[in-house]
């Protein structure tokens, strides 16, 4: 477990080898945007925290397919508006997401597609409209 929170980190890459990591909590800095290359090498990984950040736009393949083991993203208290089709889509283990406190006007299922095993999709308190 790696837990880097309530630090002032905008941008961050693990180019040391962590592949035994299995938590990493990045909640409270100052994240804006979630890049192709921040979580290479991290194999392993089950469960990502990036709460309360100022995060506005994840990559399209910013989730790639070295994040095969992730079971939980947490991505609430952010400045998300929208999700590319098939952000979370390479994460096939992925049961339970976080989408709370955002800004996220409309919800579609493109982000999510593929993901066989995912059990909760939580997007509460955002700007829904129907």
């Amino acid at each position: 477990k790696l837990i880097l929170k309530s630090n002032k980190l905008t941008n961050i890459t693990f180019s040391l080898p962590m592949e035994s990591l299995i938590e990493l909590d990045l909640s409270d800095n100052s994240f804006y945007l979630i890049q192709s290359s921040m979580f290479n090498n991290l194999f392993m990984l089950q469960k990502l925290s990036l709460i309360n950040n100022n995060i506005n736009y994840i990559n399209f393949d910013a989730f790639n397919s070295n994040l095969i083991h992730l079971t939980g993203i947490f991505l609430g208290k952010n400045l998300l508006r929208y999700l590319e089709p098939f952000t979370f889509s390479s994460m096939k283990n992925l049961n339970t997401i976080n989408l709370n406190e955002n800004l996220i006007e409309k919800f579609d299922y493109a982000p999510f597609e593929g993901l066989t095993k995912l059990f909760t999709i939580s997007i509460n308190s955002n700007k829904i409209n129907y």
